[in-house]
């Protein structure tokens, strides 16, 4: 758990929310992140009548992929 609360403090990308603190709460070790608005993808996908559409399938994943390169890259510094 330390380890990934050092990894998530040095990460700095638009689509992984932000270390904000850690610490104990009611005896367990605890992590606080940036709250982020929005809905979430199931969310989208329940509303809708048909699947996303091919572009917005690879906008995702792509956008996906980019951060988790960049939690990679983070973690192996």
């Amino acid at each position: 758990f330390e380890h990934d609360i050092d990894t998530l403090k040095r990460l700095r990308h638009p689509l992984i929310p932000a270390w904000l603190a850690d610490g104990v709460w009611r005896g367990q070790r605890a992590l606080a992140l940036q709250h982020v608005e929005g809905v979430s993808l199931a969310e989208i996908m329940v509303g809708m009548k048909k699947p996303l559409s091919t572009a917005t399938t690879l906008r995702v994943g792509i956008d996906l992929l980019r951060a988790l390169d960049h939690a990679h890259n983070a973690r192996s510094e």
